[in-house]
């Protein structure tokens, strides 16, 4: 069945109330949560409708506090060095209930990113350039021109393979993993760089990556450690706990 059969043939007016009765149920059973919320992490992720966070960590209500929208990233819009003041108020507010590990996770198979790598257009002084770039993900200008000078510093295929991770099945493929991932770091470094500002405590930043392949496992978390990522259904070499949340 295609995906706009699967659609048509979904039936909304059943599955939100079953899908309430669950998570009530959830609340129901976990009085922690009966006065507020005290998530464990944050999640910076993507609005791709194949990208939800509570199944790809497959937890229930309380867990996760996410941030999402086109892209996964923090930047505001006309002004990609910077945050925006939603990504402010979000980041803000995350610290303030307590959490105190965020987590970038990028996506296999991302239309931003694809776009992103398809854009060869000329960008200004800004990092702006245009067409969907401008008008929709405002931000990747700079974003992008960061990811892929960091590739070009090793061909995408090198670089890739330095950090860990499987390269894709094609040249584009793997040239658009690569600036996936660059796009994450450089989102890790706007949070970094706030929240030494912000003091509060100590607060981890991590990079995820979520392949969204035909592959048996395919969640990889990056360790500050060796600088690599590892698959998060192995054993993490270093002892530091990437690989068993």
């Amino acid at each position: 069945m295609s995906s706009d059969a699967l659609t048509a043939a979904h039936d909304f007016k059943k599955s939100i109330p079953e899908g309430m009765k669950k998570i009530n149920e959830d609340y129901a059973r976990n009085p922690s949560l009966h006065a507020s919320q005290k998530p464990l992490r944050a999640y910076v992720y993507c609005s791709d409708s194949r990208d939800p966070i509570e199944q790809i960590c497959n937890v229930g209500p309380g867990v996760v506090f996410g941030y999402r929208n086109i892209g996964n990233s923090l930047e505001q819009q006309g002004t990609p060095e910077a945050l925006s003041q939603d990504a402010i108020n979000w980041l803000t507010y995350a610290a303030h209930i307590g959490v105190r590990e965020f987590v970038i996770l990028g996506h296999g198979n991302c239309g931003c990113m694809k776009n992103a790598y398809a854009c060869n257009c000329a960008v200004d002084e800004h990092g702006h350039g245009h067409g969907m770039e401008a008008d929709i993900l405002g931000a990747m200008g700079k974003s992008k021109r960061f990811a892929t000078d960091l590739v070009k510093a090793e061909e995408a295929e090198s670089y890739l393979r330095k950090l860990g991770l499987p390269v894709g099945a094609t040249p584009a493929e793997t040239h658009i993993k690569a600036i996936t991932i660059a796009h994450a770091f450089y989102q890790q470094k706007l949070a970094q760089d706030f929240f030494s500002k912000l003091g509060g405590g100590p607060i981890k930043e991590k990079v995820e990556y979520f392949e969204l392949e035909a592959t048996p496992c395919a969640m990889w978390a990056y360790c500050e450690d060796d600088k690599k990522f590892y698959n998060l259904s192995e054993s993490c070499c270093c002892n530091c706990g990437c690989a068993s949340r």
